[in-house]
């Protein structure tokens, strides 16, 4: 037993001397470890002082630069976000807004970039390929967009409609909510419903356009003059070109047996000189000593104009006989049919049979129901003449139709001219930048005004001062305004005569003029209206110049008492007359002369004559009736080239006056 326990004993301690020397094993690499961990601790520490140490270093030798690195940062970031608000919130007038915004977009990213990469102090790597990137797609964009590769949303903007259908710009307009005036004017080489010019400028951003002025080709004008040359002993060809470059229009042409010329040369002519387009032109062309009798075939003569249809068949001494229908397809004046039909064989027996059109046989719409837009293409589709026109009215919207020419299911023929009165909505006084500028808008639109004169050191002579009326403010087109002008330093008379005394008074005391009265005497004129002025009006002057001027004492009353026949009985028993005394020399007045809308009267050519004439006492004005195809009876057709001219009360002055 004793044994037993001693080898138990034995193999106890052996166990136990086992994990003792296990343990102290674990404890010594435990150790060694350790001595590796804290020296690689160590090492650690010693890199993060030589970094430290490092940055200390470049923070001390940049240190100095650093107020003005932060300057440039500062006004780089601002003028980037600055160029993205600009293009965003005032970039709508730039063309490529689209492509303004993302560029000054990618321009601020590039700016915050390079502020954040500088002040982390990050691997110099990282920095340079951000920068990068952000700079090449920048410059990329940009070479794409301007080669116009990559193609982005751009603002509209006015285009060049010269030589364009009027249709094509209303519908322009009409998407980009802009109110459009037709202006109709003769043109020989813009073709009729196509737009002459535009006030407007191409490239202009449509977004800032509220108005545009199309003057749009109404055709040759065949009331203009031109210079017809003695055509005798050309050859017909050559006398239908000028016939086709000069616009004729009623030119008759008949052959006729002629030995002493040959074919086809123009032997009388029934008028030569200056005439109007529209005039009656006769042309007789020879046959030569033979008249043409052979045999020839017929042309195709369909759609060719009656002039052009009819000289085929003269020429070849073919009878033709003509009858008009009206016609959906063909144009009026041109072919419709003919009988015998083109490769027929005919000869001087043969009776050709032509159908001229009438055009269409046009039903009027409902026009004042219809928009502008809507009009001129019914218009141009129809082939018919249009006259726009407009005025301010507070009662229908503006761009609406307030009158038109032709009443609803009225039957009108092909080239009928349609009359057009657009409304201009309520009248709110504009803005003018001239005088001649408000002149021609009241005269337009026949807004009675008065001109006063006003010295002022700080405006310009001639120019405004101010209106009776602000800009912006609705006004009745009936209201007188008054503009008051500036004289400049010096003092313009102005034309008193025609005018109340208490009008003249208020000038002369706004002027600083010393005006003084006196009564001239009866007259055709009312009581205290102004007949004559010893400053003649335009002349300059200085301050407290005196004008004296004359009134009237009032209209004439017929004398019973007296004799005014030129028959008068002589002085005495005796039979002698005394000597006739000389007519004195006339004394030749001027003034500056303009018409003022309140002597138009609309429909009443008569009136108007007489208007100008009672208005203007002591000038003389002569009245020429004429028809127009523009503006209304009644108006002066030559108030542009008449207003702000010098006239002389020793001359007439002539006025052509709208009849029609």
């Amino acid at each position: 037993m004793k044994n037993k326990f001693k080898i138990e004993e034995y193999k106890e301690l052996s166990s136990i001397k086992r994990i003792r020397k296990t343990e102290l094993y674990g404890i010594e690499k435990n150790i060694q470890s350790k001595i590796k961990e804290r020296k690689r601790m160590q090492e650690d520490l010693e890199e993060i002082n030589f970094r430290e140490d490092k940055n200390r270093n470049i923070l001390q030798e940049t240190s100095k630069s650093h107020p003005f690195l932060y300057l440039l940062f500062t006004l780089m970031f601002i003028a980037s976000l600055g160029y993205v608000t600009y293009t965003t919130i005032f970039g709508n007038n730039q063309i490529n807004q689209t492509e303004l915004i993302i560029e000054s977009i990618l321009m601020l990213l590039l700016s915050i970039s390079i502020i954040i990469e500088y002040r982390k102090k990050r691997n110099g790597k990282v920095f340079g390929w951000g920068t990068t990137i952000f700079l090449t797609f920048l410059l990329c964009f940009s070479l794409l967009t301007k080669l116009d590769i990559l193609k982005l949303p751009t603002n509209s903007v006015m285009k060049d409609f010269t030589n364009v259908s009027i249709e094509k710009a209303l519908t322009w307009a009409d998407a980009n909510n802009i109110t459009v005036e037709q202006v109709y004017d003769d043109s020989d080489t813009i073709e009729e419903y196509h737009i002459i010019k535009q006030n407007v400028y191409p490239n202009v951003i449509a977004s800032s356009i509220k108005n545009v002025e199309f003057t749009v080709s109404s055709g040759p004008d065949y009331n203009k003059e031109t210079a017809i040359p003695d055509m005798t002993g050309w050859n017909l060809d050559e006398a239908v070109k000028l016939i086709e470059e000069n616009f004729l229009n009623n030119v008759t042409i008949d052959f006729e047996k002629n030995e002493e010329n040959p074919k086809d040369v123009i032997i009388e002519q029934s008028r030569k000189g200056n005439m109007k387009r529209n005039d009656e032109l006769h042309l007789k062309v020879s046959f030569g000593k033979e008249e043409v009798n052979q045999d020839i075939t017929m042309e195709d003569l369909k759609n060719l104009s009656e002039f052009k249809a009819t000289l085929w068949l003269k020429r070849n001494n073919i009878n033709f006989e003509i009858n008009r229908e009206f016609s959906k397809k063909v144009k009026k004046g041109a072919v419709i049919t003919q009988d015998p039909k083109k490769g027929t064989k005919i000869n001087h027996d043969t009776k050709i049979k032509l159908t001229i059109s009438r055009g269409k046989k046009i039903k009027v719409p409902d026009l004042q129901k219809m928009n502008q837009k809507d009009i001129t293409k019914w218009i141009i589709q129809n082939r018919l003449k249009i006259e726009f026109t407009d005025r301010y009215d507070a009662k229908i919207k503006k761009g609406k139709v307030i009158e038109v020419s032709h009443k609803k299911n009225e039957e009108i023929e092909e080239g009928t001219i349609i009359k057009i009165v657009i409304s201009k909505g309520t009248l709110k006084f504009p803005k003018f930048d001239s005088l001649d500028t408000f002149r021609t808008w009241a005269s337009r639109y026949n807004i009675a005004f008065t001109e006063e004169y006003e010295q002022n050191k700080d405006i310009k002579q001639g120019d405004i001062i101010r209106f009776s009326v602000k800009e912006g403010d609705t006004i009745n087109p009936e209201e007188n305004i008054v503009v008051t002008i500036s004289s400049g330093n010096t003092i313009m008379i102005p034309n008193f005569i025609g005018k109340k005394k208490t009008d003249i008074e208020k000038s002369c005391k706004n002027l600083s003029l010393n005006c003084t009265f006196y009564y001239a005497g009866n007259s055709d004129k009312d009581r205290d209206i102004a007949l004559s002025q010893n400053k003649k009006a335009g002349s300059e002057v200085v301050k407290d110049t005196y004008v004296n001027i004359g009134l009237s004492s009032g209209k004439r009353t017929a004398n019973p008492n007296v004799n005014n026949s030129t028959n008068k009985p002589s002085q005495g028993g005796n039979g002698n007359t005394s000597t006739p005394t000389p007519s004195p020399k006339p004394v030749c007045n001027t003034k500056t002369f303009y018409i003022q809308p309140t002597w138009i009267a609309i429909n009443d050519p008569n009136a108007t004559c007489n208007n100008i004439k009672s208005n203007n006492p002591g000038y003389s004005f002569a009245c020429d009736f004429k028809s127009s195809d523009s503006g209304r009876k009644g108006q002066v057709l030559n108030a542009n080239q008449l207003n702000g001219t010098t006239i002389n009360s020793c001359t007439t002055v002539t006025l052509s006056i709208k009849n029609n």
